[in-house]
């Protein structure tokens, strides 16, 4: 996944939104980067997410509780 804004860290709740337009609700448990596990990664950088039934062209949104 590549970082578009803002930063992304194990612990964040997400949305995944399918191609089929299906939204899931799910936390982050893990990412990596070059095949080491980190616990951050901000824009412009590409991480690994293990996220269950997560396909190519899925979208991926923050939750930020205001």
């Amino acid at each position: 996944v590549k970082i578009f804004s803002g930063k992304i860290k194990t612990g964040d709740e997400i949305y995944l939104i399918s191609e089929n337009k299906a939204i899931k609700r799910l936390t982050i448990e893990s990412l990596e980067m070059e095949k080491k596990t980190v616990k951050s990664a901000k824009k412009g950088e590409k991480v690994g997410i293990k996220l269950p039934g997560c396909s190519k062209g899925d979208e991926i949104y923050i939750i930020r509780e205001k």
